[in-house]
Protein backbone atom coordinates (compact mmCIF):
# COMPACT_ATOMS: atom_id res chain seq x y z
CA UNK A 1 0.00 0.00 0.00
CA UNK A 2 2.87 2.43 0.61
CA UNK A 3 4.61 1.44 -2.26
CA UNK A 4 2.09 2.41 -4.34
CA UNK A 5 0.96 6.00 -2.82
CA UNK A 6 5.11 6.74 -3.49
CA UNK A 7 4.76 5.68 -7.12
CA UNK A 8 1.54 8.38 -7.22
CA UNK A 9 3.55 10.92 -5.21
CA UNK A 10 7.12 10.30 -7.72
CA UNK A 11 4.80 10.51 -10.65
CA UNK A 12 2.82 13.51 -10.11
CA UNK A 13 5.80 15.14 -8.79
CA UNK A 14 7.66 14.33 -12.34
CA UNK A 15 4.49 15.26 -14.24
CA UNK A 16 4.16 18.61 -12.30
CA UNK A 17 8.01 19.37 -13.18
CA UNK A 18 7.93 18.62 -16.74
CA UNK A 19 4.11 20.92 -16.73
CA UNK A 20 6.07 23.59 -14.71
CA UNK A 21 9.18 23.27 -17.32
CA UNK A 22 7.54 23.29 -20.51
CA UNK A 23 5.65 27.02 -19.22
CA UNK A 24 8.82 28.56 -18.41
CA UNK A 25 10.17 27.37 -21.71
CA UNK A 26 7.37 27.93 -23.57
CA UNK A 27 7.08 31.78 -22.14
CA UNK A 28 10.91 32.33 -22.78
CA UNK A 29 10.57 30.98 -26.58
CA UNK A 30 7.64 32.93 -27.31
CA UNK A 31 7.96 36.26 -25.94
CA UNK A 32 6.02 38.71 -27.41
CA UNK A 33 8.48 41.16 -28.71
CA UNK A 34 5.71 44.17 -28.26
CA UNK A 35 5.09 44.22 -24.61
CA UNK A 36 6.17 47.55 -21.96
CA UNK A 37 5.68 46.45 -18.82
CA UNK A 38 3.50 43.75 -19.62
CA UNK A 39 1.08 45.72 -21.78
CA UNK A 40 1.14 45.35 -25.68
CA UNK A 41 1.99 48.49 -27.31
CA UNK A 42 2.17 49.33 -31.19
CA UNK A 43 5.26 49.47 -32.91
CA UNK A 44 4.45 51.73 -35.44
CA UNK A 45 1.99 54.39 -33.25
CA UNK A 46 3.07 56.38 -30.73
CA UNK A 47 0.73 55.95 -27.66
CA UNK A 48 1.18 59.66 -26.13
CA UNK A 49 -1.11 61.59 -27.23
CA UNK A 50 -3.83 63.90 -26.12
CA UNK A 51 -7.56 64.11 -26.40
CA UNK A 52 -6.85 66.86 -28.24
CA UNK A 53 -4.82 65.73 -30.87
CA UNK A 54 -7.47 63.03 -31.37
CA UNK A 55 -10.82 65.52 -31.84
CA UNK A 56 -8.16 66.84 -33.90
CA UNK A 57 -7.69 64.16 -36.13
CA UNK A 58 -11.50 63.20 -35.66
CA UNK A 59 -12.26 66.71 -37.41
CA UNK A 60 -9.48 66.84 -40.13
CA UNK A 61 -10.15 62.89 -40.91
CA UNK A 62 -11.93 62.44 -44.04
CA UNK A 63 -13.52 58.95 -44.84
CA UNK A 64 -11.66 56.73 -47.87
CA UNK A 65 -13.56 55.96 -50.97
CA UNK A 66 -15.53 52.34 -50.71
CA UNK A 67 -13.99 49.46 -52.54
CA UNK A 68 -15.86 48.01 -55.02
CA UNK A 69 -15.98 44.24 -56.01
CA UNK A 70 -17.67 42.04 -57.67
CA UNK A 71 -19.96 40.33 -55.29
CA UNK A 72 -21.20 36.81 -55.75
CA UNK A 73 -24.07 34.78 -54.51
CA UNK A 74 -23.93 31.86 -52.50
CA UNK A 75 -25.56 29.22 -53.20
CA UNK A 76 -26.87 27.65 -49.87
CA UNK A 77 -28.60 24.80 -51.41
CA UNK A 78 -25.03 23.64 -52.55
CA UNK A 79 -23.18 24.55 -49.12
CA UNK A 80 -25.94 22.23 -47.27
CA UNK A 81 -25.43 19.25 -49.13
CA UNK A 82 -21.45 19.74 -49.92
CA UNK A 83 -19.94 16.76 -48.26
CA UNK A 84 -16.42 15.80 -50.57
CA UNK A 85 -15.41 19.65 -51.40
CA UNK A 86 -13.11 21.62 -49.90
CA UNK A 87 -14.46 25.13 -49.66
CA UNK A 88 -14.03 28.43 -47.75
CA UNK A 89 -16.92 30.66 -48.24
CA UNK A 90 -16.48 34.53 -47.16
CA UNK A 91 -19.76 35.37 -45.35
CA UNK A 92 -19.04 38.84 -44.52
CA UNK A 93 -17.05 41.16 -41.60
CA UNK A 94 -14.67 38.39 -40.08
CA UNK A 95 -16.83 35.46 -41.11
CA UNK A 96 -15.88 32.58 -42.91
CA UNK A 97 -17.70 28.92 -43.56
CA UNK A 98 -14.61 26.58 -44.25
CA UNK A 99 -15.72 23.25 -45.47
CA UNK A 100 -12.93 20.41 -44.75
CA UNK A 101 -13.96 16.68 -45.66
CA UNK A 102 -17.60 17.01 -44.80
CA UNK A 103 -16.65 19.67 -41.97
CA UNK A 104 -18.42 22.70 -41.23
CA UNK A 105 -16.23 25.37 -39.56
CA UNK A 106 -17.85 29.10 -39.02
CA UNK A 107 -15.22 31.08 -37.55
CA UNK A 108 -16.10 34.35 -35.98
CA UNK A 109 -19.86 34.40 -36.85
CA UNK A 110 -21.36 38.18 -37.35
CA UNK A 111 -24.67 38.41 -38.96
CA UNK A 112 -25.94 41.90 -37.37
CA UNK A 113 -26.45 45.49 -38.82
CA UNK A 114 -23.36 46.95 -36.98
CA UNK A 115 -19.91 45.34 -35.55
CA UNK A 116 -20.80 46.24 -31.88
CA UNK A 117 -22.49 45.09 -28.75
CA UNK A 118 -25.21 47.74 -28.82
CA UNK A 119 -27.12 47.54 -31.90
CA UNK A 120 -27.37 50.93 -31.84
CA UNK A 121 -24.64 52.49 -32.18
CA UNK A 122 -20.88 51.46 -33.20
CA UNK A 123 -19.61 50.90 -37.16
CA UNK A 124 -22.33 49.67 -39.83
CA UNK A 125 -21.47 46.92 -42.53
CA UNK A 126 -20.59 47.92 -45.77
CA UNK A 127 -22.04 44.84 -47.26
CA UNK A 128 -25.10 42.33 -46.33
CA UNK A 129 -23.95 38.86 -45.25
CA UNK A 130 -23.73 36.63 -47.74
CA UNK A 131 -25.74 34.42 -46.05
CA UNK A 132 -28.39 34.68 -43.77
CA UNK A 133 -28.45 32.36 -40.43
CA UNK A 134 -31.41 30.20 -41.80
CA UNK A 135 -28.97 29.35 -44.91
CA UNK A 136 -26.35 27.53 -43.32
CA UNK A 137 -25.17 24.15 -43.44
CA UNK A 138 -24.97 22.52 -39.80
CA UNK A 139 -22.55 23.90 -38.27
CA UNK A 140 -20.09 21.48 -36.65
CA UNK A 141 -17.15 24.32 -35.30
CA UNK A 142 -17.77 27.46 -34.26
CA UNK A 143 -14.58 29.27 -33.37
CA UNK A 144 -15.24 32.41 -31.48
CA UNK A 145 -13.96 35.82 -29.95
CA UNK A 146 -16.74 38.01 -29.32
CA UNK A 147 -20.53 37.42 -28.49
CA UNK A 148 -21.92 35.55 -31.22
CA UNK A 149 -25.20 36.24 -33.09
CA UNK A 150 -25.15 32.65 -34.70
CA UNK A 151 -25.15 30.99 -31.10
CA UNK A 152 -28.24 32.99 -29.61
CA UNK A 153 -30.24 32.04 -32.82
CA UNK A 154 -29.26 28.64 -32.75
CA UNK A 155 -29.35 28.14 -29.35
CA UNK A 156 -26.10 25.83 -29.61
CA UNK A 157 -27.79 22.52 -30.29
CA UNK A 158 -24.98 20.09 -31.11
CA UNK A 159 -22.28 22.38 -32.58
CA UNK A 160 -18.92 22.54 -30.06
CA UNK A 161 -17.42 26.02 -29.93
CA UNK A 162 -14.04 27.34 -29.04
CA UNK A 163 -13.95 30.86 -27.39
CA UNK A 164 -11.89 32.47 -25.07
CA UNK A 165 -12.40 32.07 -20.99
CA UNK A 166 -14.27 34.86 -20.44
CA UNK A 167 -17.15 34.04 -23.68
CA UNK A 168 -17.28 30.60 -21.97
CA UNK A 169 -19.00 31.80 -18.81
CA UNK A 170 -22.09 33.14 -20.78
CA UNK A 171 -22.25 29.34 -22.67
CA UNK A 172 -22.17 27.99 -19.00
CA UNK A 173 -25.11 30.07 -18.50
CA UNK A 174 -26.64 28.67 -21.22
CA UNK A 175 -26.18 25.57 -20.45
CA UNK A 176 -24.22 25.02 -23.57
CA UNK A 177 -21.71 22.09 -22.74
CA UNK A 178 -19.70 21.28 -25.99
CA UNK A 179 -17.91 24.72 -25.26
CA UNK A 180 -14.62 25.22 -24.84
CA UNK A 181 -12.74 28.26 -23.61
CA UNK A 182 -8.93 28.96 -24.19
Amino acid sequence: MHRRDFIKKVILFSLSFVILKTKIMANTLFKPFNLVDGVFVNNYVSHKSSFKDFWKWRRESSKPEPIAFPMVENDPEYLKSNKSENTITWIGHSTFLLQIDGINILTDPHFTKRASPLSFMGPSRTTPPGLKIEELPFIDFVLLKDYPTFIKKTKCKSTYIFCTTKIKRYFIKIRCKKCYGT
